[in-house]
């Protein structure tokens, strides 16, 4: 077992295919297919089912998952604290994200940037490091990360700069087999007998949630939390429940199966790329700051 399995392990996951994770991680899917296989056969467990074009945790899949994560994190976290010792760190932009990267095109923000410094002849590297809003948050209040794409409500004015990227709008998630489906649009007083699984309580979305579900006595509704919006899904496309995500969160090709409704009383959540004020950065980083002010702010 190595870094690079948990790590492709872990892309599955957020885009909910090996083609998506393989383009995630700019490897064949092959080559991923492959990793993942030394993998399961390493520990002598499957970790995913398959079938057709989507892949889903085995129950061994969501054991392997908790521990996956810590891994992760420490490894991200590590890899960010050394490279502050390396003469490299001035063409290296170290940046945490909560797990939107491919939905919300920070990815593609990522590509872009990087094309107009080879015009200029800098080879520009990202060092990302993904986890939840609490702890990509502490990492950017205790200088383990440079910037940071998180949800807004964490921000102190006073403390920390924001541009803001994306506005999105929640919708309710259900199977297509759901009788709800037939709605064009519902009141969340609708989700009384109904099984709701929500992002865990440490994610801003879910205190979103749940002072909205505690609005309307629904609060005991809710059956399941997790931190991951793909394992979410996943459930909801297994029937287990349903949710209450962001739009583009949710990837219609991976989960063909699920719909969306809209909410009568509209909810709507932002996602910024945040700085500490008056912190100073490697000229690379101050560059990107700006590209992404220029290119990507919603005022």
């Amino acid at each position: 077992m190595n870094f690079t399995q948990i790590s492709y392990f872990l892309a599955i996951l957020r885009t909910g295919t090996f083609t998506g994770a393989a383009d995630d991680s700019f490897i064949s899917q092959s080559s991923m297919s492959k990793q993942i296989k030394a993998l399961e056969d390493e520990i002598g467990v499957k970790l995913f089912k398959r079938e057709r074009s989507r892949v889903y945790l085995s129950e061994a899949g969501y054991e392997f998952f908790s521990f996956a994560e810590k891994v992760e994190a420490e490894r991200l976290d590590l890899e960010a604290s050394l490279k502050r010792f390396s003469s490299k760190h001035q063409g290296t932009i170290i940046i945490g994200s909560i797990p939107v990267v491919t939905a919300y095109g920070i990815s593609g923000m990522f590509a872009k940037f990087q094309v107009e410094m080879l015009k200029q002849g800098a080879n520009i590297n990202f060092d990302l490091y993904s986890d939840e809003q609490n702890t990509v948050f502490q990492a950017l209040k205790n200088n383990r990360i440079d910037l940071a794409f998180l949800r807004p409500p964490y921000l102190s004015k006073d403390l920390y700069e924001s541009i803001t990227v994306a506005i999105d709008d929640f919708v309710f998630i259900c199977h297509k087999d759901n009788p709800l489906n037939k709605n064009q649009s519902l009141d969340i007083k609708c989700l009384k007998n109904e099984r709701i699984i929500l992002l865990t309580p440490r994610s801003t979305l879910y205190q979103v949630c749940i002072a909205e579900l505690g609005r309307n006595g629904l609060k005991d509704n809710v059956v399941a939390t997790t931190g991951r919006h793909a394992v979410i899904l996943e459930m909801v496309n297994n029937k287990l429940g349903v949710t209450l995500l962001p739009r583009k969160l949710l990837n219609k090709a991976a989960f063909p199966n699920l719909c969306t409704i809209e909410l009568t009383a509209p909810m709507k959540t932002e996602l910024v790329l945040a700085k500490q004020k008056d912190k100073i950065f490697n000229a690379t980083t101050t560059k990107f700051w700006e590209f992404v002010k220029t290119n990507y702010e919603i005022k």
